[in-house]
């Protein structure tokens, strides 16, 4: 395969898309504030018109994401739209309109903090105080006090059980600040190693590509380019979903690109490890 070009910014690749599919976290900001050059870049691409999608792995609805990262300070004038996975889970959750969502059952165990539980306001639901009451469970993050032996008893009695678990967020870690937390898609690959049945709604899923690209009308898969800052989720749906994907490599995987060797050979080692090649990297979003 030939190894991703490296790009200064985003002004080398505009012209070959019509639309962009944006990460938030990582790529437009960090969660205290937006990252460097991000909303000019925004207003850029938004003034040579392109179509512009947030796509989150946020566990929150698509209207409580926007709204955050306004007051976080994101140009949010210059996005069309917002897609989260707690919005494809809240759809899924309300609409049951498959059978997998249809045999969840209406008895919900909510694994998550406060700040995500929102989530469950509008869904016809009766919230269950433990996993022994609950007919299949909602995980939007680890509980506030973390992942550790609590949550891992919770975890194997609903195994024991054969409860399905909706994962609202896929992404295993994200940085708030300098800090890296754990996500909900940390809980899910525990629940899962001890053989729980469990339903993800983000990226790197293609059901959520699907909705994306709906919300793109006409505009063709090959004029759509997938912006993410990790392997493991934005880059693996984009091209599991036949998008072109670009790397920010000052996101999650930075400390990849830490090392002695060159930024080149660091990136291909990547590409090697995880067996996707994006169509470039660039080192923050940036015009």
């Amino acid at each position: 395969m030939t190894p991703p070009a490296l790009y200064a910014g985003l002004s080398a690749l505009a012209g070959d898309y019509e639309a962009f599919l944006l990460d938030s976290w990582g790529v437009l900001q960090n969660g205290v504030a937006p990252l460097p050059g991000a909303n000019d870049c925004l207003r850029r691409l938004n003034e040579a018109g392109k179509s512009l999608v947030i796509l989150s792995n946020s566990a929150r609805r698509a209207h409580v994401v926007a709204g955050e990262l306004a007051r976080t300070g994101v140009a949010m004038e210059h996005i069309g739209q917002v897609l989260t996975g707690g919005e494809a889970a809240w759809q899924a959750l309300h609409g049951r309109t498959d059978a997998a969502h249809r045999a969840l059952g209406r008895r919900c165990y909510y694994l998550g903090s406060q700040r995500s539980r929102s989530l469950l306001d509008g869904l016809d639901l009766d919230i269950v105080a433990s996993v022994r009451e609950a007919s299949f469970i909602l995980c939007t993050s680890p509980p506030d006090e973390g992942l550790g032996p609590a949550l891992n008893e919770v975890l194997a009695e609903a195994a024991r059980r054969g409860l399905t678990m909706v994962c609202a967020n896929p992404d295993l870690s994200a940085h708030y600040g300098e800090e890296e937390r754990p996500c909900a898609g940390a809980v899910a690959r525990l629940y899962a190693a001890l053989g729980g049945a469990v339903i993800h709604h983000g990226k790197p899923h293609q059901p959520f590509y699907d909705m994306a690209l709906a919300r793109l009308g006409e505009i063709a898969p090959s004029h759509v380019l997938a912006v993410g800052d990790a392997f493991a989720t934005d880059l693996a749906g984009a091209a599991a979903a036949g998008l072109d994907g670009l790397l920010v490599m000052g996101g999650i995987h930075r400390a990849s690109f830490a090392g002695p060797d060159g930024r080149a050979a660091q990136l291909e080692a990547l590409c090697r490890e995880y067996d996707l090649w994006p169509v470039g990297a660039v080192e923050r979003f940036c015009w």
